[in-house]
């Protein structure tokens, strides 16, 4: 019956722990440079080699004003670390508004942020 109890209560914490954290520098350099696609465009052509972005944690997205936010996580050194993001990606004649969500293997999850 202990052993039953404990595992409700390790589950959840489980879960909390798994949630990854990422500086908006890494955010905005995954976008800058290792986005290959992204709205049909192949963002490896000449016409896209010039990309910007500006990032700043999720809790000012449009997604995350009705939807779950995510708390901000401070290193020892001091750096702020966010679960999500919202980003302008601009390049050539394309200017796209994002929802970055930082993924435990190194990527993002990316959706438009309308």
């Amino acid at each position: 019956m202990l052993a039953l109890a404990l595992s409700f209560a390790v589950v959840p914490a489980a879960q909390a722990s798994a949630i990854t954290y990422r500086t908006q520098g890494q955010a905005r350099a995954y976008l800058e440079h290792g986005l290959k696609r992204w709205a049909g465009i192949n963002l490896e052509t000449r016409k896209y080699k010039d990309r910007f972005a500006f990032c700043l944690d999720g809790a000012r997205s449009k997604y995350e004003k009705t939807h779950r936010h995510f708390n901000v996580r401070t290193s020892r050194t001091g750096v702020r670390r966010y679960h999500s993001f919202t980003c302008t990606l601009a390049d050539a004649d394309k200017l796209w508004h994002l929802y970055l969500v930082a993924r435990p293997n190194g990527t993002f999850f990316i959706r438009n942020d309308r």
